[in-house]
């Protein structure tokens, strides 16, 4: 686990601009229409456009603002982003969560945007780009300090990239050493496989001057035969 990170609150207001503008632009155009033609309407013809304006400002607020005020407010509560040792970890989502893991050995470059709002609230956006993805994988707005971060980010980058290297190396040379092993170990066979060879060849030469075993039983048996009769004739 590394360490983990919320992001700055002030990305709430910026999560807001879009349903202000909203709720400004629909009380614009209904307090427009309730002063040009306030006649038209028979049921609130006795009050002033000003008070209908009011409190139409009010309804919107209640209608749109609070419910995304609160919306926003666990959106903002469910984000945070974590730099871990070997991963970069962005979780999300209110009904759904969603965790997008970056291995740090596939960033490719971390950059910062900021929009002219974000500049005016002291807000960036961070983009983290991975190798063989046309789009960025990563967003994480609302970060107040964004050099940090991306030094802490970079140097994470920096120890993957030596630590791939030691292992890519490691690689290598126990590759090679697999490689010189096969060789003696096929140099070893071949010299027993041979060497078996000739033992083999050997026996078989001196098989070759040896008598068969037939023929010894039968030389010994004509000995003992003629021991035994010439035994015969001396007891006569």
């Amino acid at each position: 686990m590394g360490d983990r990170y919320k992001i700055d609150k002030k990305i709430k207001l910026l999560w807001m601009l879009p349903y202000i503008g909203v709720i400004f632009l629909v009380w614009i155009g209904v307090t427009t229409v309730l002063f040009i033609a306030n006649d038209q309407f028979p049921l609130f013809k006795d009050m002033p456009p000003l008070i209908l304006s009011v409190l139409f400002l009010f309804f919107l607020i209640l209608v749109i603002g609070l419910p995304a005020y609160i919306w926003n407010t666990l959106k903002y509560n469910a984000f945070f982003y974590e730099i871990g040792d070997n991963n970069f970890i962005i979780t999300e989502g209110v009904i759904s969560k969603k965790q997008t893991v970056i291995p740090y050995d596939t960033l490719e470059d971390v950059g910062v945007k900021r929009s002219l709002i974000e500049q005016a609230i002291g807000l960036s956006t961070l983009e983290l780009d991975t190798a063989g993805s046309s789009d960025i994988e990563g967003f994480v707005p609302g970060i107040s300090d964004p050099d940090y971060v991306m030094g802490i980010i970079k140097s994470k980058m920096s120890v993957g990239s030596k630590k791939n290297n030691n292992e890519n190396t490691m690689s290598q040379i126990l590759s090679e050493l697999k490689e010189i092993k096969n060789i003696l170990k096929g140099t070893v066979e071949e010299k027993s496989t041979e060497r078996l060879k000739y033992n083999k060849d050997i026996e078989k030469q001196s098989m070759g001057f040896q008598e068969p075993y037939e023929d010894r039983i039968s030389k010994l048996e004509k000995i003992i035969k003629k021991k035994f009769e010439k035994t015969r004739k001396d007891k006569r």
